[in-house]
């Protein structure tokens, strides 16, 4: 009995101290602490899969955006023959053309080819890379069957401004600048960037004779370079964002004949593309309606010069496909309880595409 009492009374003493603990007790302020990943949640709503990629993150490791889109899964990079050359998407088996990219809100695929080339697109002062597969929200149209590769540039702050400069294997050398001051109610960025290379390799060629190694030789891979420049200019404040931007890719085309590679041989092919694009877009809510408008031009031209007779025997092709675009959108999302979303989207393209040259007149084509 004595034993019971006595536990009794040290239960009483705890919860006296416990109580008088807890009147003594010092409250903390509270605080809110959101991570990267709540933000990115919030920014990617999507009952599909989403990966981001942020290049800052690999700042200095002069990836290309092929090389960091083949970190995430399911989407497969095709590149036809190597670093700065034709190089598209596939998502989960379907087709290239089925993978929409767009970059800070310009949907770079066009009526006329039949996929984006990826190469073209510069990373440099890149935020983010979103990648959709399955589910596609509704403000990147209902054509994205694939998937979407949506790329959003850094978004200017305060005053500062940087400098880079690379190197690289077979030639290749790299370089930027960029600025970004306030201006009015915003910020504006201004940068410049550069990317090329010679692309040439030494190599053993069996002069398509395996038989015969008599005749095989030491050779110079030749008409494999690239060159890569762009610049941005870019204001934003809370509501509005105007862009303007120009990139031009000088490609040479390299020979698949063997014997082509040698000293005397003819120069190959080059392709060179010129791009301008410029786009004004407002987002903002009513009540919780999140609502954006858009209106956007692009302007591309791609000239081939093929000084040889390498193309079914047509001797010198000289090309010149020119496209001007311009499209129109709104789009917006409206929350309903706490599990749904209401979507929606109504954009507009008038796409034309004008050519001119040698093909043009063998193919009588238009």
């Amino acid at each position: 009995m004595k034993k019971y009492l006595f536990i009794a009374a040290l239960c009483l003493c705890l919860g006296a101290g416990v109580a008088a603990a807890a009147d003594d007790t010092v409250g903390l302020p509270e605080e809110k602490i959101t991570t990267d990943a709540e933000v990115e949640d919030k920014l990617l709503l999507s009952p599909g899969s989403v990966t981001v990629i942020k290049p800052q993150e690999m700042k200095g490791e002069q990836k290309t955006l092929p090389e960091l889109l083949k970190q995430v899964p399911g989407l497969h990079i095709i590149e036809t023959k190597g670093r700065g050359a034709y190089t598209t998407a596939s998502v989960r088996g379907s087709s290239s053309s089925q993978v929409s990219v767009y970059v800070d809100g310009v949907l770079m695929n066009l009526g006329s080819e039949a996929a984006v080339d990826l190469s073209t697109i510069p990373v440099e002062n890149v935020e983010r890379i979103e990648v959709y597969r399955g589910y596609i929200p509704a403000r990147f149209g209902g054509a994205s069957m694939g998937g979407v590769i949506n790329i959003i540039t850094v978004r200017p702050e305060r005053a500062g401004g940087s400098v880079t400069a690379g190197l690289g294997s077979f030639g290749r050398l790299t370089g930027g600048l960029s600025y970004n001051t306030p201006l009015g109610e915003g910020a504006l960025m201004a940068s410049v960037n550069f990317d090329r290379t010679d692309g040439d390799f030494e190599y053993w060629n069996d002069n398509n004779t395996p038989y015969t190694p008599d005749d095989d030789y030491k050779a110079e891979r030749q008409n494999n370079g690239y060159k890569n420049s762009n610049v941005l200019l870019k204001w934003n404040s809370e509501r509005w964002q105007v862009e303007g931007g120009w990139k031009r890719n000088d490609r040479e085309l390299p020979y698949s004949a063997p014997g082509a590679d040698k000293p005397d041989s003819v120069r190959g092919a080059t392709q060179v593309t010129d791009q301008w694009n410029t786009v004004v877009t407002r987002r903002g809510r009513m009540g919780d309606l999140d609502y954006g408008l858009r209106l956007e031009y692009l302007h591309q031209t791609k000239d081939y010069d093929d000084p040889s007779d390498t193309i079914g025997g047509w001797g010198e092709q000289h090309n010149r496909y020119e496209t001007k675009r311009f499209g129109a959108a709104v789009d917006g999302s409206l929350p309903l309880g706490e599990n749904h979303l209401v979507e929606f989207l109504w954009n507009y393209y008038n796409e034309e595409l004008h050519t001119t040259g040698d093909i043009v007149k063998n193919f009588g084509g238009r």
